[in-house]
């Protein structure tokens, strides 16, 4: 019998350590036809519990098709609808993942349910925009995400020309 132990952003370590240890003891028993591994959608990767660390590594990627029994483990803290944050003492953070990079969101913020941020590009976009005056709008494409909204407006420094 084979189980994944499948780990993902914000799992509770304990949830997802304990099982693991105790279906791992019973495949080293004699005659034991149990395997169990940590793995994500991701892959092989250091994931971060919801208590901050310390990070698991999945061994692997997930394999349903290879999985006698799908273990998930829980998550601890606060729960509440998708989208939701606690309007007291809130800090909203986060992160944009690529391949092999990532990338901090900054000044994130939020409208009601839609999410805002500023973020800093590692790698060339594509552009497609017009500038009328002093205003600059059109879209922007990375890579195979769909494309964005860009906007912008002139800004004078002080000792510079234009």
């Amino acid at each position: 019998m084979h189980v994944p132990v499948v780990l993902f952003d914000g799992f509770d370590p304990l949830d997802g350590i304990a099982p693991y240890e105790a279906l791992h003891a019973g495949g080293l028993a004699p005659g034991g036809a149990v395997t169990v591994e940590l793995v994500s959608a991701e892959g092989p990767r250091e994931v971060i519990g919801d208590t901050g660390g310390p990070a698991l590594r999945a061994e692997g990627v997930l394999d349903p098709e290879r999985a006698n029994v799908l273990l998930v483990p829980g998550a601890s803290g606060r729960t509440g609808k998708p989208g939701e944050v606690p309007e007291e003492n809130a800090v909203l953070t986060g992160a944009a993942h690529g391949a092999d990079e990532e990338a901090p969101l900054g000044e994130l913020t939020r409208d009601g349910d839609r999410p805002a941020w500023k973020q800093s590009i590692a790698k060339p976009v594509r552009l497609d925009v017009t500038v009328d005056g002093g205003t600059l709008r059109g879209t922007s494409k990375a890579g195979r995400l769909p494309s964005s909204k860009v906007t912008g407006e002139r800004r004078t420094v002080p000792g510079c020309q234009a």
